[in-house]
Order: C-alpha cells, then structure tokens, then sequence
C-alpha cells in the first residue's frame, strides 16, 4: 500500500470518527423536546446595557427600531458606531437623540468589534450586557427572558437562539450556511447546555458584568472574541445558560465569497480562541472533566476542515492514478459510515420545520463543503504565517 492509499484512509477513519458524533447527536435529538417559552416574569429587572456594535451595516437601523421597542423597564442602548459609510453615520445619528441611546465613536477600529466593545464598556451602566450584531431581529420580549437566568447569582452568561426566516431558504449558499448553524443550535447547544458549557455565539447573549471584568473583558483583535471569552469565563466556574425558546432572528451570508470569508474568520478564530486557553482550562479547578472535554473537542471539530481537505486531496490523486481501494459495496457502506453530518442535518433542520430543504441541503454538501474545507485550511496556513484580517460580514439592506 502507498502513501496516497495510507493518507486517504487515515483521512477517512478520522472523518468517521467525526460522523458517529453527528449520528449521536442526530439520535439524541429525536428526543430532545422543544421548550416552550415560558410566561415573562417581572419580579426580576436588573438594568441591561444593549450594545449594538456598527461597521457600515446600514441594516442597523431595524436593529435599533426592534430594540427601542422592547417591553422591558430597566435598559439603556449603546451604539458603538466605528463605521466610514456616511449613510451609515446619519442612520445612527437618527436615533443619538432618543433618551434611552447613545452613539459613541472611536479614532479607529483598533480591536476591531472586540475594541468596540470594549469602548461602549466605558459608557455602559447595566449589570447585564447585552449584545447584538447589527443584521438581528429580536423579539419584543427578549430582555425579560435572557436576564430571569442571572437570578443564579453563579450564572455568568446567557445565550438566545439563532433563527434564519430571513433568507434560509434564498439558495444553496444559505440553505448550507444555515443548516450548519441549525445543527449547532438544535444539537451541539442543548447537549452542551445540559454540562453548563455552551459557547457564546457573539450576538444574542448576554453577559453579567461582574463576571465580564473578572476576567478582564474583551481579547482584543482576537478573530473569535465570543469563543476567546467563552473560555474564560468558563475556566473561572460562572455557569452558562441556553434559551432555545428565546429566537432572534437574523440573515445569512448569500454570496459564495462571504460565506467562505465568514467561515475563515469562525474557524480560525475558535482555534485561535482555543490555543490562546487550552492550559487555563486544563488546569482550572472549578471545571470537571466532562466540561473540560466539551470546552476542549469543540474546538478541534474545525480541524475536520483539513481532514477533509486531504480527504479530497487524495481521491483526486487516487483518480489520476487509476487505483482503486475499495469495491463498490464497501465504497457504499463508507458513504454511509461518513453521513452523519447529513443525517444531522436533517435532524436540525426537522426540528426547525424545514425537511423540504433537505435535497438542497444534500447537494450543498457535496458542492460546497469541499470548497469550504479547502478554504478554510488555506486560511488556517495564512494565518499561522501571516494572519488572518477581520472581516465584517456584509449585510443586504433596502430602505
């Protein structure tokens, strides 16, 4: 046996391994039953900063409206504005005279969002942080639901759920895109709830600030700020909390050449955010080891992207040489062996509601995940040489 047959199947056992965790995951969330939102309660108010971090996203100004709009007494808004876009600039300055914002601007976009942040830190007066991308619709009740957690005084983050009614089903792009993301909310967060484990997913959350300046706030110019302070923060002991009840809305990349910048920035990012905490977490006393297992696999799933990489690599050159490994009944039996990331798919995306974009879903996957991969390794190599520059996802916006 050659190298070329000794790399594709190590490759594939690797990918193998990888799939029998989506099948689990796929099997256990037949049974997961969908939580109900409970009735709002008012006996619990702390007041809430919401910050809206803006970079030329005109889209910002529903944001703002769905905000301004929320039901709930204790809150004020920060808009953390590092845009150049003038027309940008002028929707934000539209709302810099309602009492409850304010607009604040840097010199520069040092840090990036994470510097951003940091920045409306300083104007910022809630115990509870709030944050939002600026492409998200929430509900006019989200802020009397993502703080009743905070109730535990060892609760230290929150996170709501993602919905895509947006554009989910717009093409392939967004049909592959999104159903990534439905996995990850309707499998991989419920099942590292029940641990105490999740990961912030950078919009949507909230954050008790006691525990945010414990840890000493915002990494910036860290490509995945949300996973870098995930893991701080859970290598102190604060619990963490998922609200699958709790939805906001928000759009999806539609173009091939922003998804794939959008998923180069992710998954560098969260290895980045991993190599940077791997020891504090390893070494934390407040953990156990189930949630230092979780805190540390998830991670090291982006790894797959180079996995399937040479995956591809190899059948290429397995083709070329004409050389065959397997006869076509052992062939199919791999193909079944490697679904699982299909069949969760499914899973994801009948708990949503949505099974007819399954056939769009399946195609996706074999037309896209390898270009996704691909790029993603290449990223991942650029980055260890040269970095990696933070992209802003564009966001589609009509008056």
């Amino acid at each position: 046996m050659g190298p070329i047959e000794i790399l594709y199947l190590a490759a594939l056992f690797t990918i193998t391994l990888i799939s029998f965790i989506y099948y689990g995951l796929a099997f256990w969330g037949l049974f997961i039953k969908e939580e109900k939102k409970p009735k709002p309660k008012k006996d619990f108010a702390p007041f809430v900063t919401v910050q809206i971090p803006v970079y030329n996203d005109r889209i910002v100004e529903r944001l703002v409206k769905a905000v301004l709009n929320f039901d709930y007494p204790n809150y004020e808004v920060i808009i953390a504005d590092d845009s150049t876009d003038p027309v940008t600039r002028r929707i934000v300055d539209s709302f810099a005279s309602h009492p409850k914002v304010k607009v604040i601007r840097r010199n520069s976009r040092e840090g990036f969002k994470a510097g951003a942040l940091n920045n409306a830190m300083k104007y910022s007066k809630g115990d509870v942080i709030v944050v939002f991308d600026s492409d998200f619709i929430p509900p006019r009740d989200f802020l009397t639901h993502i703080v009743q957690p905070f109730k535990d005084p060892q609760v230290g983050y929150v996170q709501a759920r993602w919905s895509f009614d947006e554009n989910l089903d717009e093409n392939l792009i967004t049909v592959f895109a999104g159903t990534n993301l439905l996995i990850y909310h309707h499998l991989f967060y419920p099942f590292k709830s029940k641990q105490g484990t999740i990961y912030l997913s950078g919009s949507a959350m909230a954050i008790r600030r006691d525990a945010f300046e414990k840890v000493g706030g915002w990494k910036a110019g860290t490509l995945a700020e949300d996973a870098e302070l995930t893991l701080r923060l859970a290598s102190e002991g604060y619990k963490s909390v998922y609200l699958p009840y709790l939805r906001a809305d928000n759009q999806l990349p539609y173009t091939l050449n922003v998804f794939m910048k959008q998923q180069a920035r992710w998954s560098t990012g969260v290895l980045e955010a991993f190599f940077m905490n791997w020891k504090r977490i390893l070494s934390s006393k407040k953990l156990k080891p189930i949630q230092k297992a979780i805190l540390m696999t998830i991670p090291l799933f982006n790894l797959s992207y180079i996995i399937v990489t040479i995956l591809v690599l190899a059948s290429i050159l397995l083709w070329m040489f004409n050389i065959k490994i397997f006869t076509p009944e052992i062939a199919l039996l791999a193909l079944l062996l490697t679904s699982g990331f299909l069949v969760a798919g499914y899973i994801a995306l009948r708990r949503e509601g949505r099974t007819q974009l399954f056939p769009k879903f399946l195609v996706a996957t074999y037309l896209l995940g390898p270009l996704i991969a691909i790029s993603n390794t290449l990223n991942m190599i650029r980055y260890v040489f040269k970095g990696l520059p933070w992209y802003v996802t564009p966001k589609r916006w009509q008056k």
